[in-house]
């Protein structure tokens, strides 16, 4: 067994328990040696210390806590909340107290309970950090901030969701989980310039048996789920899938980790197979992420089901992604800070359209599938729906600002928490603004997604008291994302805010500067 030779330089749903000995006898010893071999390295975190399980948070904290004692001049713990038991949420902060470095990193994982590699990743990550002889030239350029266990009661547990039976990776949008309020929070009080999110994924899926009458798994260890949404500047998209991820696939390869964009096996309306690839919704981290003007990626990991098997693979494919992203931001320091700042003018300047709808890229394409009974590739042709290559199909001019009543004061709070400057109207305030208007479908009365929504000019009084979120702030791509009402995963069609007896909805399109406001905390 050799140790691990690297040295840092500055160059899908719910998994039940009582499964997975099904999947874990599919993914045989003869698969795993062909296609899942373990790295022959060693791997000195705490899922390590035994051979069956995978490590509690008691052991995490101990492991942290002996790394944070170890070089406590850089590595500080902080706790940003408790989960729904009790636990307090670990945030690891990793950087020097003084100075100001240029870029930022955040990682999170373990936000799926049942997904422990990342967790386990980060750890491994955290360790190669403080090890490392140059460290501290690298907290010249970067700091670093980690959860590795965001969701504990899940983990403790090993199941996907919270102890609320919440999935916290689709409440990125509503934050009706306090796990959700405090992760939310503390990266947007860190502002990261770079976001990953680990997660793992499920090889053996059902849906593949409508695929081939050969029973089939997916054959990559990590799938990248980029974000495709057009409200991201181009130019962060290009950053991220041209520089980061080529960087990415790049030491994968070399390490023998095969790999592929995020994709979903389904059928169509018509029945026909088709693999829809990408995501572009803000109520999960990639795309929430993206829209407060960072290079995001959620990385999944092929484990699932498969309980420790192929393990040591999967934790040491995490930690590359890891190591990665790190090398390419310090390689490419001055790119990505030019491209973030960029970006974020751009939204302050209100450059862009609001991309209200877009339409995946259509294309006929195969994949790979590994054939599990005779233990061979197989490539299978069919129609791929590409989100991360979606085409604009409706857009709206921005507004100088979006104006809510005052009661609605707990929808402004969730948009604090999620980075976005709000002022109140200091008195009342006459203004030309775009009101929405609901016109029912006579098929389906009352339900707002069967509705169509008409815009009308007015000049409204809106009275002192009244929220304002400007759109020339830096965060404002996740306003237009969630107030605008025909946004999928937006506060209108989460019900959260609600249309009036007339069929008005109140939120309002302000169509100049309001400078009778003052800042609210």
């Amino acid at each position: 067994m050799k140790t691990l030779a690297y040295i840092f330089c500055l160059t899908l749903f719910l998994s039940v328990s009582n499964n997975t000995d099904a999947f874990s006898q599919l993914q045989t010893g003869t698969l795993v040696s062909k296609f899942f071999p373990d790295p022959d390295i060693e791997i000195n975190t705490p899922g390590f210390s035994h051979s069956d399980g995978f490590m509690k948070y008691n052991d995490m904290m101990n492991y942290l806590q002996m790394k944070a004692d170890k070089r406590s001049d850089i590595v500080k713990i902080t706790f940003i909340g408790e989960s729904i038991s009790g636990k307090k949420i670990p945030l690891v902060y990793l950087g020097k107290k003084s100075g100001n470095p240029t870029l930022k990193i955040w990682m999170q994982g373990g936000l799926h309970g049942n997904e422990p590699a990342g967790t386990e990743s980060i750890l491994m990550f955290i360790n190669e950090l403080i090890e490392a002889k140059n460290i501290d030239s690298i907290l010249n350029y970067i700091s670093f901030a980690f959860v590795p266990m965001a969701n504990i009661d899940g983990y403790e547990k090993q199941v996907r969701l919270n102890d609320n039976k919440a999935d916290l990776n689709r409440d990125q949008v509503k934050l009706e989980q306090k796990e959700s309020v405090y992760l939310k929070q503390a990266f947007s009080d860190f502002a990261p310039a770079v976001a990953i999110d680990f997660h793992e994924f499920r090889p053996f899926r059902k849906e593949l048996d409508k695929f081939s009458n050969k029973k089939l798994c997916i054959a990559q260890d990590i799938l990248f789920l980029p974000s495709g949404n057009l409200n991201i500047p181009v130019q962060l998209r290009e950053l991220t899938n041209l520089v980061y991820l080529s960087d990415v696939k790049e030491i994968l390869g070399k390490n023998e980790i095969t790999f592929n964009n995020y994709f979903v096996p389904d059928q169509d309306g018509n029945g026909m197979n088709v693999l829809r690839m990408g995501g572009d919704s803000p109520r999960s981290s990639s795309t929430s992420f993206g829209l407060t003007n960072a290079v995001s990626i959620l990385f999944e990991i092929r484990g699932i089901g498969l309980d420790r098997n192929s393990y040591k693979r999967r934790v040491f494919s995490g930690y590359l992604i890891a190591r990665s992203i790190m090398e390419t931001t310090l390689a490419n320091r001055a790119k990505v800070l030019e491209t973030v700042n960029a970006s974020i003018n751009e939204t302050i300047k209100r450059a862009n359209p609001i991309v209200l709808d877009s339409k995946p890229l259509g294309y006929q394409g195969s994949m790979d599938f590994i054939d599990v009974k005779n233990l061979e590739y197989v490539s299978l042709d069919m129609q791929i729906q590409d989100v991360g290559r979606s085409q604009s199909v409706s857009t709206r001019k921005r507004p100088k600002a979006y104006l809510l009543l005052a009661e609605n004061a707990p929808i402004v709070r969730k948009l604090q928490i999620l980075g976005l400057v709000v002022d109140t109207l200091k008195s009342d305030v006459k203004i030309k603004t775009e009101v929405f208007m609901l016109e029912p479908n006579d098929t389906k009365p009352g339900l707002p997604p069967d509705s169509s929504i008409r815009i009308s000019k007015q000049k409204r009084v809106f009275p002192k008291g009244c929220f304002v979120i400007t759109t020339a702030q830096k965060n404002a791509n996740l306003a237009v994302s969630i107030l605008e009402p025909e946004m999928e995963n937006g506060f209108f069609k989460y019900e959260m805010i609600k249309a009036n007896s007339e069929g008005e909805i109140p939120v309002y399109r302000l169509l100049t500067e309001v400078k009778s406001s003052k800042r609210i905390r």
